[in-house]
Protein backbone atom coordinates (compact mmCIF):
# COMPACT_ATOMS: atom_id res chain seq x y z
CA UNK A 1 0.00 0.00 0.00
CA UNK A 2 2.56 2.64 1.10
CA UNK A 3 4.16 1.98 -2.46
CA UNK A 4 1.16 2.67 -4.44
CA UNK A 5 0.75 5.67 -2.45
CA UNK A 6 4.79 6.41 -3.28
CA UNK A 7 4.14 5.61 -7.33
CA UNK A 8 1.13 7.99 -7.04
CA UNK A 9 2.48 10.94 -5.43
CA UNK A 10 6.05 10.56 -8.04
CA UNK A 11 3.73 10.26 -11.26
CA UNK A 12 0.47 11.57 -10.48
CA UNK A 13 1.14 14.72 -8.27
CA UNK A 14 4.85 15.85 -8.26
CA UNK A 15 4.67 16.66 -12.61
CA UNK A 16 1.38 18.77 -11.73
CA UNK A 17 3.59 21.23 -9.74
CA UNK A 18 5.30 21.96 -13.13
CA UNK A 19 1.95 23.37 -14.57
CA UNK A 20 3.21 27.45 -14.35
CA UNK A 21 0.92 30.00 -15.28
CA UNK A 22 1.29 33.88 -15.86
CA UNK A 23 -0.83 36.93 -16.56
CA UNK A 24 1.21 38.38 -19.52
CA UNK A 25 -0.96 41.24 -20.37
CA UNK A 26 -4.63 42.89 -19.87
CA UNK A 27 -7.14 45.08 -21.31
CA UNK A 28 -9.64 46.73 -19.75
CA UNK A 29 -11.60 48.52 -21.71
CA UNK A 30 -14.59 48.74 -19.65
CA UNK A 31 -15.22 49.32 -15.97
CA UNK A 32 -18.54 51.21 -14.96
CA UNK A 33 -21.01 51.15 -12.12
CA UNK A 34 -24.26 52.71 -12.99
CA UNK A 35 -26.06 55.67 -11.82
CA UNK A 36 -28.15 53.93 -9.59
CA UNK A 37 -24.96 51.98 -8.42
CA UNK A 38 -25.94 48.31 -8.85
CA UNK A 39 -24.78 47.30 -12.09
CA UNK A 40 -21.40 46.81 -13.19
CA UNK A 41 -20.56 47.29 -16.84
CA UNK A 42 -17.23 45.21 -17.90
CA UNK A 43 -15.00 44.04 -20.63
CA UNK A 44 -11.51 42.27 -19.88
CA UNK A 45 -9.69 40.54 -21.80
CA UNK A 46 -6.67 38.96 -20.24
CA UNK A 47 -3.42 36.55 -21.81
CA UNK A 48 -2.28 33.93 -19.83
CA UNK A 49 0.87 31.16 -20.60
CA UNK A 50 0.37 28.04 -19.39
CA UNK A 51 3.94 26.41 -19.10
CA UNK A 52 4.20 22.28 -19.16
CA UNK A 53 8.01 21.96 -17.89
CA UNK A 54 8.22 18.62 -17.98
CA UNK A 55 10.94 16.85 -19.65
CA UNK A 56 9.00 13.69 -20.86
CA UNK A 57 5.41 13.93 -19.84
CA UNK A 58 2.56 15.78 -21.63
CA UNK A 59 -0.42 17.32 -19.83
CA UNK A 60 -4.06 17.26 -21.23
CA UNK A 61 -6.38 20.19 -20.12
CA UNK A 62 -9.49 18.36 -20.18
CA UNK A 63 -11.59 21.10 -18.90
CA UNK A 64 -10.21 24.89 -17.79
CA UNK A 65 -12.90 27.80 -16.59
CA UNK A 66 -11.61 31.26 -15.59
CA UNK A 67 -13.01 33.41 -13.14
CA UNK A 68 -12.85 37.17 -12.10
CA UNK A 69 -13.68 38.45 -8.88
CA UNK A 70 -13.33 42.46 -7.65
CA UNK A 71 -14.55 44.09 -4.36
CA UNK A 72 -16.04 41.10 -2.89
CA UNK A 73 -17.93 39.96 -5.72
CA UNK A 74 -17.94 37.44 -9.10
CA UNK A 75 -18.38 39.32 -12.26
CA UNK A 76 -17.63 36.95 -14.88
CA UNK A 77 -16.38 32.63 -15.29
CA UNK A 78 -15.64 32.04 -19.16
CA UNK A 79 -15.39 28.36 -20.48
CA UNK A 80 -11.43 28.13 -21.76
CA UNK A 81 -11.48 25.67 -24.94
CA UNK A 82 -9.51 21.92 -24.13
CA UNK A 83 -5.99 21.33 -25.07
CA UNK A 84 -3.62 18.93 -25.34
CA UNK A 85 0.21 20.09 -24.36
CA UNK A 86 3.65 18.03 -24.86
CA UNK A 87 6.67 18.41 -22.86
CA UNK A 88 8.53 21.66 -22.61
CA UNK A 89 5.53 23.30 -24.22
CA UNK A 90 3.73 26.84 -23.07
CA UNK A 91 0.54 27.69 -24.72
CA UNK A 92 -1.29 30.90 -25.27
CA UNK A 93 -4.90 31.23 -23.18
CA UNK A 94 -7.03 34.34 -23.96
CA UNK A 95 -10.15 34.63 -21.87
CA UNK A 96 -12.68 37.42 -22.16
CA UNK A 97 -14.85 38.50 -19.92
CA UNK A 98 -17.79 41.02 -20.95
CA UNK A 99 -20.95 41.90 -19.81
CA UNK A 100 -22.93 43.54 -16.53
CA UNK A 101 -22.99 41.68 -13.31
CA UNK A 102 -25.01 42.67 -10.05
CA UNK A 103 -22.87 44.48 -7.63
CA UNK A 104 -24.13 46.19 -4.65
CA UNK A 105 -21.21 48.32 -2.96
CA UNK A 106 -21.27 49.04 0.97
CA UNK A 107 -18.87 49.83 3.29
CA UNK A 108 -15.16 49.50 2.49
CA UNK A 109 -15.92 47.63 -0.95
CA UNK A 110 -17.51 50.88 -2.16
CA UNK A 111 -14.72 52.94 -0.73
CA UNK A 112 -11.86 50.73 -2.61
CA UNK A 113 -14.16 51.27 -5.70
CA UNK A 114 -14.08 54.99 -5.10
CA UNK A 115 -9.98 55.36 -4.44
CA UNK A 116 -9.51 53.01 -7.44
CA UNK A 117 -11.85 55.12 -9.37
CA UNK A 118 -9.98 58.20 -8.48
CA UNK A 119 -6.32 56.85 -8.66
CA UNK A 120 -7.64 55.06 -12.62
CA UNK A 121 -6.93 51.75 -11.85
CA UNK A 122 -9.16 48.86 -10.38
CA UNK A 123 -8.22 45.70 -8.44
CA UNK A 124 -9.48 42.22 -10.21
CA UNK A 125 -8.37 39.01 -9.22
CA UNK A 126 -8.15 36.22 -11.61
CA UNK A 127 -8.46 32.30 -10.91
CA UNK A 128 -8.44 29.47 -13.08
CA UNK A 129 -9.24 26.04 -12.57
CA UNK A 130 -10.08 22.90 -14.57
CA UNK A 131 -9.31 18.66 -14.97
CA UNK A 132 -6.13 18.10 -16.27
CA UNK A 133 -4.19 14.02 -17.19
CA UNK A 134 -0.82 13.03 -17.56
CA UNK A 135 0.49 11.58 -20.79
CA UNK A 136 3.54 9.95 -20.17
CA UNK A 137 5.95 8.68 -23.07
CA UNK A 138 4.26 5.44 -24.83
CA UNK A 139 1.16 6.57 -24.10
CA UNK A 140 -0.34 5.76 -20.76
CA UNK A 141 -2.49 8.83 -19.26
CA UNK A 142 -3.26 9.14 -15.81
CA UNK A 143 -7.07 9.74 -13.78
CA UNK A 144 -8.21 12.93 -14.18
CA UNK A 145 -7.00 15.65 -11.35
CA UNK A 146 -8.11 18.95 -10.52
CA UNK A 147 -6.43 22.11 -9.84
CA UNK A 148 -7.06 25.51 -9.21
CA UNK A 149 -4.65 28.57 -9.87
CA UNK A 150 -5.10 32.00 -8.18
CA UNK A 151 -3.35 34.95 -9.84
CA UNK A 152 -3.75 37.35 -7.16
CA UNK A 153 -4.82 40.59 -7.40
CA UNK A 154 -4.25 42.50 -11.29
CA UNK A 155 -4.33 46.71 -11.01
CA UNK A 156 -5.37 47.85 -14.34
CA UNK A 157 -5.80 50.85 -15.88
CA UNK A 158 -9.14 51.72 -17.78
CA UNK A 159 -8.37 51.24 -21.13
CA UNK A 160 -9.64 53.51 -24.20
CA UNK A 161 -12.56 51.98 -26.24
CA UNK A 162 -11.44 49.32 -29.12
CA UNK A 163 -7.93 50.31 -27.89
CA UNK A 164 -5.14 47.94 -29.23
CA UNK A 165 -2.73 48.80 -25.89
CA UNK A 166 -2.60 46.61 -23.28
CA UNK A 167 -1.22 46.69 -19.40
CA UNK A 168 2.04 44.20 -19.44
CA UNK A 169 1.92 42.75 -16.14
CA UNK A 170 3.69 39.64 -16.26
CA UNK A 171 2.10 38.04 -13.04
CA UNK A 172 3.26 34.58 -11.89
CA UNK A 173 0.06 33.06 -10.60
CA UNK A 174 -0.38 29.78 -7.69
CA UNK A 175 -1.10 26.62 -8.76
CA UNK A 176 -2.52 23.94 -6.28
CA UNK A 177 -3.66 20.43 -7.24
Amino acid sequence: MVALVCVYIIYGVVPLKNMKFHVTDASLTQFNLTSTGDTLDYNLAVNITVRNSNKKIGIWYDKMESGTNCYGKDMGLVLLTPFRQGHKNTTLLRAVFQGKTSLRLQGSDLTDFNNDQRNGSYSIFLTLSGLVRLRWPGGAKSRQFSFKVKCGSLKLPLLPNSTAITALLNKRCKVSV
